[in-house]
């Protein structure tokens, strides 16, 4: 199973930050000398290139579960993963518990490993993946574990 980030969520971003572009491409359709300022240029640069960065960072988070492993991937947190084997718990976190825990997300399914294995906690930002399909990824997780304990 694989997940993307969802529609939703690119939908949601592009209508909070895709306004300021597109108010300027208005602005030099109707008012051509926009083009020809320079500082109005580099504004307009700064503010698509921040648009493009939004759009592959939200693009880059991937979840997959195999056969034999869990593995999330993030455009800055780069790839993680953690074998099957070696998965103890999933929980669902809402909030920040620990000052340690601000720079998690707010809403994040957490894959804790047992104690003896060699992996880390794995943090997955549940805001950007449909809920349905995380809810769905969570409990192929949890069904694996409880085969495994017999459960």
């Amino acid at each position: 199973m694989r997940l993307r980030t969802s529609r939703g969520v690119f939908v949601s971003w592009a209508a909070v930050f895709c306004w300021a572009p597109l108010i300027y491409l208005g602005l030099a359709v109707t008012k051509p000398k926009v083009l020809r300022d320079p500082s109005a240029l580099v504004v307009f640069a700064i503010v698509f290139g921040s648009v493009i960065l939004m759009y592959l960072w939200l693009r880059a988070f991937t979840l997959e579960v195999n056969s034999e492993a869990v593995t999330y991937s993030t455009l800055f947190g780069g790839q993680s993963s953690i074998a099957l084997a070696e998965i103890a718990r999933v929980e669902w976190k809402l909030g920040y518990a620990r000052s340690d825990s601000v720079m998690k997300p707010l809403f994040r399914l957490e894959v804790i490993p047992r104690p003896d294995a060699i992996a880390r906690p794995m943090t997955i930002n549940a805001k950007v993946f449909d809920r349905k399909a995380l809810a769905q990824f969570a409990g192929i997780l949890e069904q694996h574990i409880d085969g495994r304990q017999g459960g």
